[in-house]
């Protein structure tokens, strides 16, 4: 069988070393001339990269975890004690601890209190994030938290990260932000950890690739899938022109400068 994975972001690369380690050689496509998708880097200069949206891990993030250790990297993640604050009504408050939170004056004293009582309930009651699918954060956060909640951490915030779309963010990504083992709330409660790559992600995403290409698949950058049609039994990729990346994320926008290949399978990881 011959596979082809469209996106490589860090579900998409993944997705292909998995194929890879199976024996099969995966073809990635990916728009971006670079990879990790939102989790890509940015080369700063002096042979330094800086991560363009996520620069951490939670200690719940032990999938991310786990795939280093395996690819030989176990000493890359650097776990630090979390320093977070927030900006709010012309002034920074310190937000890492439920100490932290009972101090914040932006809020009364009840919706504080309201607020830390909420951030534990759905993790003790519902273990998996099934009924959270159909509701949306702001929903949630409003029913549950109270209006100050929304009005002063989570909207905020939420409208920083997903613009226009906060409003309609499902309450799933909340819970899994949420997330851990048991052992890991009564840890995070008192001293968050937050672990960051010491050489970035890419060398994560460099090992992947190196893998990849050792089981004879191909991971072409600033190569988008402009196509997809159904073939002689097969399904058929056709490619963007380099550069199609300024063109944005419309497909439809991309210049065709080649035929197509066709595989047995495809895998599409590419946001909608």
């Amino acid at each position: 069988m011959r596979p082809a994975v469209i996106g490589a972001g860090v579900t998409g690369i993944v997705a292909a070393y998995r194929l890879s380690q199976r024996g099969y050689a995966c073809d990635v496509y990916e728009r971006w001339p670079g990879l990790g998708g939102q989790a890509a880097t940015l080369d700063v200069g002096g042979g330094h990269l800086l991560e363009r949206y996520y620069h951490h891990l939670f200690t719940s993030d032990r999938h991310i975890v786990e795939l280093y250790e395996e690819l030989g990297m176990p000493d890359e993640i650097e776990w630090r004690p979390s320093s977070v604050a927030m900006f709010v009504d012309g002034d920074s408050h310190a937000f890492t601890s439920p100490a932290d939170l009972l101090r914040f004056s932006p809020m009364s004293s009840a919706a504080r209190v309201r607020m830390g009582a909420a951030v534990v309930w759905p993790q003790r009651r519902y273990p998996t994030v099934d009924p959270f699918h159909d509701v949306t954060t702001r929903e949630w956060v409003n029913r549950a938290m109270g209006r100050q909640a929304w009005d002063k951490v989570w909207g905020p915030l939420l409208h920083e990260k997903f613009g226009r779309h906060a409003d309609q963010i499902a309450m799933a990504w909340l819970w899994s932000t949420a997330d851990g083992s048991p052992s890991d709330h009564g840890k995070q409660a008192r001293n968050e950890l937050l672990g960051y790559p010491r050489h970035s992600w890419e060398l994560l995403y460099d090992r992947l690739r190196d893998e990849i290409e050792r089981a004879g698949g191909r991971v072409m950058i600033d190569r988008p899938a402009a196509r997809l049609a159904r073939g002689d039994g097969s399904l058929v990729v056709v490619p963007g022109a380099a550069g199609s990346f300024r063109s944005g994320h419309d497909p439809r926008e991309f210049a065709v400068v080649e035929e197509g290949e066709a595989y047995d399978g495809v895998i599409a990881t590419v946001s909608q």
